[in-house]
């Protein structure tokens, strides 16, 4: 990309994605054709790699990429290939009312689980749909100023650059340099870059997990010192969060956000094209989705984003699936401590092994992706690392690049040198590859840039691992030994053992 748990017993088979679901597993009444799949399977494996037989991943195929697309469950697909056969067999009783139904069950449990009221909640396809629907619906003045910080994912910076240039505001990069020492670090960073600008921005674009580097950031605190400081919109982009820590919308909306967007696809489990958008109920009636459909009304937030067009809402009703799968497989609570406690004994262990560093100093700033500097300086060998891993032994990373430079420090409108950069190489063996939707830096009027030279000490190059319930501590060891091989390192440091145990 570029930069973008306990068990049951009972044991029973899970169906796999090639199955055929038979029509007569659908619940039908004599009024609606539609209705919840109720999934009662209950796992009998072990967080790890037992797990992996309750997802879709290739056999042998080592996913520490988790973070950016996501990977189904088995029962989560099973589930939404039965509500598309619910809207096929009846398309009128489905999109006149049917997926409807199914939603508002999804939205009031999905709402809970954020602690938000419900009809606050509205689904959109991504958090790149959320952003866009708050970015562009606001009524911005070429003068208003939008500051986002420089590890903005750049889809966030793509919509702010795309207002600029059609005079919708001014785009003020806040530079966030890493690694980070503490929250208060961060909050002082931005404090100091609002207060010098003039005027102060209208809008502040945060994100709750960094993409690239994979940073926790304290939105809360940001927020509210934003607000105190005159910023009058805080939009938090929350791609990473759901289903990777815990996300309490109420308690943000007291310290001055205002609207929120997460992913359901990545950290949830959900299918992909699965997200939510919530906004402050005071400013509803500004936001509008990024498609107008024939059930349009103006001001009417719940009704216009729950139709936007004849499109497959399987997706979004496959939410409550999702939260069945995780309830069915030890809880909420025990996913996320298992991912997020196996990711900072990882991080440690990485640290340790190559001498280097973690992105943030305290683990408390990491969730389930680890991000920990290469023990190399050469860019060629970085870059390439992505490309062997996958097709010498079948592992799928992140690696990026970041750039530190000390005149970041007071120079926060246009230096490019404080920009954050990074590159997803897609490797040779794709099909009409390699293809990379996302290149280095963010800017889209810098356009890409080429792989540094060797030797520019101010660029560094880094890995982020994703941890996950199908993942054991193994699984980094495995890869840690790989970069030593390819680097020609012979590292062996052993694990420390005062981490928390997954």
């Amino acid at each position: 990309v570029v930069c973008c748990c306990c068990c049951v017993s009972t044991s029973v088979a899970v169906v796999g994605v090639g199955d055929v679901v038979e029509a007569d597993r659908i619940h039908h009444s004599s009024n609606n054709s539609t209705g919840r799949i109720h999934n009662n399977l209950k796992n009998s494996s072990s967080f790890g790699h037992e797990m992996l037989s309750q997802f879709q991943l290739q056999q042998g195929f080592l996913n520490l990429n988790h973070g950016s697309f996501g990977a189904t469950p088995k029962s989560v697909s099973q589930a939404q290939k039965q509500y598309t056969l619910q809207m096929e067999a009846r398309p009128d009783d489905w999109f006149r009312g049917g997926y409807q139904a199914l939603l508002g069950e999804a939205k009031s449990i999905l709402a809970a689980y954020v602690n938000a009221t419900a009809d606050d909640v509205v689904f959109v396809e991504n958090a790149s749909g959320g952003v866009n629907a708050v970015l562009r619906s606001l009524p911005l003045k070429r003068e208003d100023v939008i500051a986002l910080l420089s590890c903005a994912y750049p889809m966030v910076t793509n919509t702010a650059s795309y207002l600029e240039s059609h005079h919708r505001g001014k785009l003020l990069t806040i530079p966030l340099q890493y690694p980070v020492s503490s929250e208060d670090e961060v909050v002082d960073v931005v404090k100091k870059h609002l207060a010098a600008s003039s005027p102060v921005p209208t809008l502040l674009s945060i994100s709750h997990i960094v993409s690239t580097p994979a940073v926790i950031l304290p939105v809360g605190k940001i927020a509210s010192a934003a607000k105190a400081m005159g910023v009058k919109y805080v939009l938090v982009d929350g791609a990473h969060a759901l289903g990777q820590i815990h996300v309490d919308i109420g308690a943000l909306q007291v310290q001055g956000v205002d609207f929120y967007t997460g992913n359901g696809h990545k950290w949830l489990y959900s299918p992909k094209g699965s997200a939510f958008l919530w906004v402050a109920p005071s400013l509803q009636a500004d936001i509008v989705p990024t498609v107008v459909s024939s059930d349009f009304a103006p001001a009417q937030y719940l009704r216009d984003f729950l139709y936007t067009g004849t499109r497959d809402y399987t997706a979004f009703v496959s939410v409550t699936d999702a939260f069945s799968f995780r309830n069915n497989i030890g809880g909420d609570v025990a996913i996320r401590q298992y991912i997020v406690d196996l990711a900072r004994w990882a991080t440690s262990y990485l640290v340790q092994r190559w001498d280097t560093e973690a992105a943030a100093t305290p683990l408390s700033m990491t969730g389930a992706m680890v991000t920990v500097r290469l023990p190399t300086k050469n860019s060629k060998l970085a870059f390439d690392l992505i490309t062997w891993l996958v097709q010498q032994h079948d592992i799928q990373i992140v690696v990026f690049k970041m750039v530190r430079s000390s005149s970041c420090a007071s120079s926060p409108a246009s230096n490019s040198r404080c920009t954050l950069s990074s590159k997803w190489v897609i490797p040779q063996h794709i099909p009409n590859g390699p293809y990379s939707f996302l290149m280095a830096n963010s800017s889209r009027k810098n356009g890409p840039q080429a792989p540094p030279q060797q030797g520019d000490n101010d660029e560094s190059y880094w890995v982020r691992l994703s941890s996950q319930v199908y993942i054991e501590k193994d699984d980094f060891v495995r890869v840690a030994d790989l970069i030593d091989q390819y680097l020609g390192s012979s590292t062996t440091t052993t694990a420390p053992n005062n981490n928390p145990q997954p």
